[in-house]
């Protein structure tokens, strides 16, 4: 969803939790990030456009895990990512977008 969407975010992000995060994908050229992920209903995209920053961590302080604990819209132009690892993902970009 484009981050002025009138759709629930919230609603959205929820749905992301106990998500599989099988692939993350860097475009440094166009500024994209994709998160892959495995649903319930079946593989999606999350992808950033307008990259601005991005940064991770995977020390896996609660152990490993591959699934989102939570997915939370900061502000209108950061997102956050939170593993059930215990690790963060943060990602700031103009917009973004859940395939369906």
């Amino acid at each position: 969803m484009p981050l002025n969407s009138n759709v629930s975010h919230m609603s959205i992000l929820k749905d992301l939790h106990d998500a599989v995060l099988t692939s993350l994908q860097v475009n440094w050229a166009d500024g994209q990030c994709t998160l892959i992920l495995q649903l319930a209903s079946g593989q999606r995209n999350l992808t950033f456009s307008g990259l601005t920053a991005f940064s991770l961590s995977r020390s896996m302080p609660w152990g490993p895990s591959a699934s989102i604990n939570e997915a939370t819209e900061l502000s209108n132009s950061k997102f956050e990512v939170e593993m059930q690892s215990g690790d963060i993902i943060t990602i700031e970009a103009n917009t973004w977008e859940l395939s369906i």
